[in-house]
């Protein structure tokens, strides 16, 4: 869903985004991605992204984005990113699929058929998940667009004034009746800095301890506090229907990934999909549920990713291909990881080799310089490789 407070850079702004993204492509980069749901990417017109995305299209660079709404513009959103590779020929990657709270459950296979649909008329579009029926964002969203203007200091005068903060209230309490319904119990903090006690914890029973009724409007007001005293509060949203990931998962067109990050061991209380993402894939939906078979799994863990980023070479235990092999007992491998407690380590992976060395032995890592950078399509190159036709012209406003 295209931002209408959205606007375009000036001419010299614009130019130096471009320029700065053929730098980055000639460096080595795949691409670039953008959070349109965050702060400042939320701020990103259509037009503007399409201008970087064409400098990353004629280096053969791709784009990938979280879409600007999960929720009740989840459609929108997937169509704004779909009319971003139609008008500038980049390859589209769809962050962590999904259709985030009860409303627009059911729309996994909508969202399917419109990728299924661009694809036919020449769009490069993919899509990734990870498998799990919770997300892990910040509080930022709960906030519209002028509010956040100008950095957490204005937010705090916005705030002061009783009108102001009743606007921003009523929207935070739609954002999260779209996400959650009217149950805060659904909100788990994972980390939070202005009290860690707290961490692992819901709204629903920090807002009891403090004798407070589970509504919306309460639940905002712990929203708004928790986000002045740490913007970078991390929390996990149980919000996403089980058929809807098994419909994703099925299709041919969408890989896993972890959207996970690397977590100190035992600090917080984070989501386990950066401890168990892939094991849980071939334990509970290949080994457990029959979503998918393993060798479908194994794709869409390795060769699928790899042929979308163009890693030549890589993805395949095929002669000539760099060894990179992951060894696991389909018996044993299970995740461990959980929402309560998610610094624990998978169990089944027997060995992890990069590029041919053994990294990593029954849980132990025995080498640590095996890796090797690797380099995007304009590495080095001083001019695009590339002139790719639109296959829509953005209409004049």
């Amino acid at each position: 869903m295209a931002d209408p407070t959205a606007a375009m850079p000036e001419k010299k702004e614009l130019k130096k985004l471009k320029e700065l993204m053929e730098a980055a492509m000639q460096a080595g980069a795949f691409g670039f991605s953008t959070g349109l749901e965050y702060i400042p990417d939320r701020f990103a017109s259509a037009e503007e992204i399409e201008a970087v995305a064409s400098v990353a299209a004629s280096y053969g660079g791709f784009y990938a984005t979280h879409i600007r709404d999960e929720q009740t513009g989840v459609l929108s959103a997937l169509g704004e990113a779909i009319g971003i590779s139609a008008h500038t020929g980049v390859s589209l990657e769809i962050s962590h699929l999904k259709a985030c709270g009860a409303e627009v459950w059911g729309y996994g296979k909508i969202m399917l058929a419109m990728i299924t649909e661009a694809r036919a008329l020449g769009v490069n579009v993919h899509g990734d998940m990870y498998p799990y029926g919770a997300s892990n964002t910040g509080f930022g969203q709960a906030f519209p667009n002028w509010a956040l203007e100008g950095g957490v200091e204005i937010l705090k005068e916005r705030l002061a004034d009783p009108n102001l903060r009743q606007r921003i209230s009523a929207y935070g309490q739609n954002q999260l009746r779209c996400r959650i319904g009217e149950d805060p119990s659904l909100i788990q903090i994972a980390s939070y800095q202005g009290d860690p006690s707290w961490n692992g914890r819901t709204a629903a029973d920090i807002l009891g301890e403090r004798g407070l009724a589970p509504t919306l409007e309460n639940l905002m007001e712990l929203v708004i506090e928790m986000y002045l005293a740490d913007q970078k509060t991390s929390v996990i949203y149980h919000y996403l229907d089980e058929a809807d990931m098994k419909a994703l998962m099925r299709s041919p067109l969408v890989s896993f990934i972890s959207d996970g990050e690397i977590q100190r061991f035992g600090e917080g209380t984070p989501h386990p999909r950066s401890y168990g993402s892939f094991p849980r894939v071939l334990a509970r939906y290949v080994g457990q549920q029959y979503v998918l078979s393993p060798e479908e799994a194994v794709r869409k863990m390795t060769s699928l990713p790899a042929e979308k980023m163009g890693l030549g070479g890589r993805g395949l235990l095929k002669e000539g291909f760099a060894a990179d092999i992951v060894i696991y007992d389909e018996n044993r491998i299970m995740d461990k990881a959980d929402y309560l407690n998610a610094h624990q380590y998978p169990e089944g992976i027997d060995y992890v080799i990069v590029n041919g060395k053994i990294a990593a032995e029954h849980g132990r890592v025995v080498c640590s310089d095996a890796g090797q950078i690797l380099y995007g399509p304009g590495y080095g190159k001083e001019k695009p490789l590339l002139n790719p036709r639109p296959l829509v012209k953005r209409r004049e406003k």
